[in-house]
């Protein structure tokens, strides 16, 4: 996947626990690039993390469709889907920031 510096830092942005920063930084990028990967992949983890879950899965899609191949987009779109059926059963689901953030350079996760 293509990065470049300013989605590097909003990926740097989202492990520090700063997601509305994360979303402006991604936006940003995404209006130069509209068919980057990398900023709808840290788009999609940001707005999931805020339990935004109808723009999180409109970036999850995006980045499905740009990167077809990523299973990290598969996966996180499959979270959000369960997510909304939970919401829509009137079950409670842990935030995001409970959980590990994947990293997208070597597939492994880091702790939040």
């Amino acid at each position: 996947m293509t990065t470049i510096p300013r989605t590097t830092l909003g990926n740097i942005m989202l492990k520090q626990d700063n997601p509305f920063e994360d979303i402006a930084m991604f936006q940003r990028e995404l209006e130069l690039r509209p068919h980057l990967a990398a900023a709808h992949d840290g788009l999609r983890w940001a707005y999931l993390k805020l339990n935004r879950l109808a723009e999180s899965r409109t970036a999850f899609k995006a980045a499905v469709k740009y990167q077809p191949l990523n299973s990290l987009s598969h996966k996180g779109l499959k979270e959000v889907k369960q997510r909304v059926a939970n919401k829509n059963m009137g079950k409670n689901t842990p935030l995001l920031a409970s959980k590990s953030i994947p990293n997208k350079r070597n597939s492994k996760t880091y702790q939040n």
